[in-house]
C-alpha cells in the first residue's frame, strides 16, 4: 500500500470533527424530540441517541464514529424526523466514497499554498486534464488526492528555492555593511 492509498484510506478512517459530533447531537436531539411529541415515551434522550447511533453504523459513542460512518449516521437520523429524500440523497452520495471529503481538502490545500502557486485550483485543474484526461469536477476520490499531494509538493519545492534565493541575496555581498546581517557585526 503506498502513501496515496493509506491517505485515502485513512479519510475514511479519520474520527468525527468536534463540529460534526454537535451537528449530529442536534440532529438526534430534533429527532428524539419530534419522536417525544408523538407519544414516544421512553429513555433519556443520550440513552435513545446511542441507541439509534448502534442501529446506524454499530458504535454507540460519536467519538469512536469514523467519516465513513458519517453519512450513514445523518442518513438514519434524517429518516426517523420524516426527511426520507434527504436521507435517500446523502446514501446515494456516500455511495461514492469520501469523494467529497477529498474535495474539501483540494479545496484547503489550494488556499493554504496560494502564497506561491498563483490561483492554485486552476493549476491543479491543468494538472488534471494532462493526467487524467478529465476535469476538476468528474475525478474520483483517489485521483483528487493525487491532486492534494501534488500541490504540497510543488508549493513545498516552490518555498524551499524562495529559501535558497533570499539565502543567496543575503550572503551575496559581505562588503555591504548595510544589510541587516552584516550591520549587526560591524565595529
Amino acid at each position: 500500500m503506498n502513501a496515496l492509498d493509506r491517505a485515502v484510506a485513512g479519510s475514511a478512517g479519520a474520527p468525527l470533527t468536534s463540529h460534526q459530533r454537535q451537528q449530529m447531537c442536534a440532529l438526534a436531539h430534533e429527532a428524539w424530540t419530534a419522536k417525544f411529541r408523538a407519544g414516544h415515551a421512553g429513555a433519556d434522550f443520550e440513552a435513545w441517541r446511542h441507541e439509534e447511533q448502534f442501529k446506524a453504523c454499530h458504535k454507540e459513542s460519536l467519538r469512536a464514529a469514523t467519516q465513513a460512518d458519517w453519512p450513514r449516521l445523518r442518513a438514519h437520523f434524517l429518516r426517523l424526523l420524516g426527511r426520507v429524500e434527504q436521507a435517500r440523497a446523502l446514501e446515494q452520495r456516500s455511495a461514492t466514497g469520501n469523494r467529497p471529503v477529498a474535495w474539501g481538502k483540494l479545496q484547503q490545500t489550494a488556499r493554504e499554498v496560494a502564497d506561491v502557486i498563483e490561483r492554485p485550483l486552476d493549476y491543479a485543474g491543468r494538472i488534471a486534464a494532462a493526467r487524467f484526461k478529465r476535469p476538476l469536477t468528474q475525478l474520483n476520490e483517489r485521483e483528487l488526492w493525487t491532486l492534494v499531494f501534488d500541490l504540497r509538493r510543488n508549493a513545498q519545492r516552490r518555498r524551499a528555492a524562495r529559501r535558497s534565493e533570499v539565502r543567496g541575496q543575503r550572503s551575496a555581498d559581505p562588503s555591504d555593511l548595510s544589510h541587516p546581517t552584516y550591520a549587526e557585526a560591524a565595529p
